[in-house]
């Protein structure tokens, strides 16, 4: 195995500092989307499909489920839950009696 050159080192820690960032704007996205669902009283109709929701973003938009009663339809297609989101968003989906769609196409739900 050949030794990691300082320029290497240089460019492996930029590529790290650069996909932290990446998480944390993406993060900060669903924090803020979901923040504005909890406090919504006009928005009927959101589509989040292709957004690179996570696992953290299904507890985030579980969460604000509970307390959203004006949305009628939700499209969260296309984005990475997968499974164990469904305990995440279900919370949510049960204390919300508003919701009538829901589109989870291509996400492993």
């Amino acid at each position: 195995m050949k030794p990691t050159t300082e320029a290497q080192w240089h460019t492996k820690k930029i590529i790290a500092s650069n996909l932290e960032s990446q998480l944390e704007i993406m993060l900060n996205k669903e924090k803020l989307v979901c923040s504005i669902l909890q406090k919504n009283v006009g928005l009927k109709k959101i589509n989040l499909g292709w957004n690179g929701f996570s696992k953290v973003g299904a507890t985030m938009l579980g969460q604000a489920l509970t307390e959203n009663r004006t949305l009628l339809e939700l499209d969260i297609s296309n984005n990475r839950l997968g499974l164990t989101a469904i305990p995440l968003l279900l919370k949510g989906l049960q204390e919300n009696d508003g919701l009538e769609t829901l589109h989870v196409s291509c996400t492993s739900l």
